[in-house]
């Protein structure tokens, strides 16, 4: 009965990636398996067929992870594993025997063009049990990066509410943020995110990394590198992998002609070539980027000498700024015209303030103060005006 309702399903293309749907009092589990290119599983995918029946087998001695869950053919050959995000939801569920230890393969992925491999099956269970699945994963990554002024940023790619999220784990947890914000700049690592956090130099960025992990599982998995997607493709520089893959297959005697080998091959180091040079792209552009940070600071002290600029200004305008001429053509003017005052900061009459436009709002703040020899300098945000006036009124 189960077998003849998934393949209606997937015959109409309804079901999708862990998508529950309600049908004769159960509800129906969608996944695509996980770690397939490991022990030549990709062999066992090559001969299966949809609406093939599989076993869901528990492996709580396991010792990568007490949750795991082996996918198997009848015959006993390995598909592959349930993700460990979706495992630690449903290992209880076989336990208890809740869910039925019988599968059902509605969808392949095996294209040898691209790479690609794995097995989508499908699973009965009881809606009072399905609610695990009815919440949806917050997606999240982050990136701690440090300036060239030693600044330490946390990035982060996710939603404004995972980053509320975040934010309030940072205050349960005493975890000072001097600004957050939306971030422009490229990473170190040739990401774009779409927030940064601004924290103390002396944060124990490990620390934070177990604290997001706790609360967002996906960070674990993602940091554990357990698998990459819900399938997996050759990734690996190894070039003799395939090599053995075939002896394998001749020692096996499992068929599968030597044009098709001999394509994946070709494609398999085509894919290798490009890997490489994204690489080379993206170290090129990293170094780039941080001769750009150099050459602004260089610049800035050969166009101003006469000017001290107080840390993080430089960060302030080459990361968390859309556009920073506004700010440059407020300094010259600081510099240069001995007649502008700004608004004298009332606590102090030796410092004044000025905003400028970020090329999203007006919210940026210019504090500088003038003696004889020099004139000193910090960029900063109306934010963080309270805070900025005590570190100046401490600066000697």
């Amino acid at each position: 009965m189960f077998k003849r309702i998934v393949n209606k399903i997937f015959k109409k293309n309804l079901v999708n990636d862990s998508l529950p749907i309600q049908l004769d009092g159960q509800r129906i589990i969608s996944l695509w398996t996980a770690g397939v290119k490991y022990e030549s599983r990709i062999n066992n995918v090559l001969n299966c067929k949809v609406h093939d029946e599989v076993l869901l087998e528990r492996e709580p001695n396991n010792e990568m992870d007490k949750n795991a869950i082996h996918i198997k053919t009848l015959n006993g050959f390995s598909l592959g594993y349930v993700g460990k995000l979706k495992a630690e939801k449903i290992a209880h569920l076989i336990d208890e025997k809740k869910i039925i230890s019988n599968a059902y393969i509605i969808d392949l992925k095996c294209d040898l063009s691209k790479d690609i491999y794995g097995v989508k099956i499908a699973f009965t269970i009881k809606p009072k049990d399905s609610i695990l699945f009815d919440q949806k994963e917050e997606s999240i990554d982050v990136f701690f990066d440090k300036s060239e002024n030693d600044n330490l940023y946390l990035l982060l790619k996710c939603e404004e509410t995972v980053l509320k999220k975040v934010e309030d784990i940072f205050k349960k947890n005493n975890i000072e943020i001097y600004r957050t914000g939306i971030s422009y700049r490229v990473a170190k690592n040739g990401k774009n995110y779409d927030w940064y956090f601004f924290l103390d130099e002396n944060e124990n960025q490990e620390n934070i990394q177990k604290l997001l992990e706790a609360s967002f599982p996906v960070l674990k998995e993602k940091s554990e590198n357990k698998f990459k997607d819900e399938y997996f493709s050759f990734l690996e520089d190894d070039y003799d992998y395939l090599e053995k893959e075939k002896k394998k297959l001749i020692e096996e005697d499992i068929p599968l002609k030597d044009k098709e080998l001999n394509f994946l091959k070709n494609e398999n180091k085509q894919l290798i070539d490009e890997k490489s040079k994204l690489k080379n792209d993206i170290e090129k552009s990293i170094k780039s980027l941080n001769q750009v940070d150099n050459q602004l600071e260089k610049i800035m002290s050969i166009l101003f000498p006469e000017v001290v600029f107080i840390n993080p200004t430089f960060d302030v305008l080459q990361r968390e700024v859309l556009d920073f001429t506004n700010a440059l053509e407020k300094i010259k003017k600081i510099v240069e015209d001995n007649s502008f005052k700004g608004k004298p900061i009332k606590t102090s009459r030796n410092w004044f303030d000025t905003h400028f436009s970020t090329g999203e709002r007006n919210d940026g703040r210019i504090y500088f103060r003038k003696t004889k020899d020099e004139i000193i300098i910090l960029v900063s945000f109306k934010s963080e005006q309270t805070r900025d006036i005590k570190r100046l009124l401490n600066y000697n």
